[in-house]
């Protein structure tokens, strides 16, 4: 009996971890840093506009691979002086869902690091 019963829980744990995120609802929205207060983005399927006090700074293309998986890649600045240049891209894999908000691995890519480097996230929030 005890080994039916650890054979049940082994195959219920193992089908509660092993289960795909349903990222769909982050596909389009307004979306802010849980940490950062003045700055927020507003995604379509396609295109991301990135905001910094209620002014936009940056355009970017958005390119779905997967559910769960999407690259930006910068199609214009706004802003002088700016880090990021046209051109540049970010891949960003969500790993964990938080009710509205996500969790996701970022590397990006550029002229100077074309093999890639990671870059520190944050919680990104969903806004009502």
């Amino acid at each position: 009996m005890r080994k039916i019963l650890i054979i049940i829980l082994t195959f219920s744990f193992g089908n509660v971890f092993s289960q795909e995120l349903d990222c769909n609802q982050f596909k389009n929205g307004v979306f802010y840093y849980s940490d950062i207060n003045d700055r927020f983005s507003v995604r379509t399927d396609s295109i991301q506009e990135s905001y910094k006090k209620n002014k936009l700074e940056m355009i970017w293309k958005v390119i779905w691979i997967n559910n769960c998986e999407y690259d930006l890649v910068c199609e214009k600045i706004l802003v002088e002086d700016y880090p990021v240049k046209i051109g540049d891209r970010i891949n960003v894999k969500i790993t964990e869902i938080l009710d509205k908000c996500y969790k996701s691995d970022l590397t990006a890519f550029n002229e100077d690091n074309p093999n890639g480097f990671k870059v520190p996230s944050g919680l990104l929030c969903k806004k009502e």
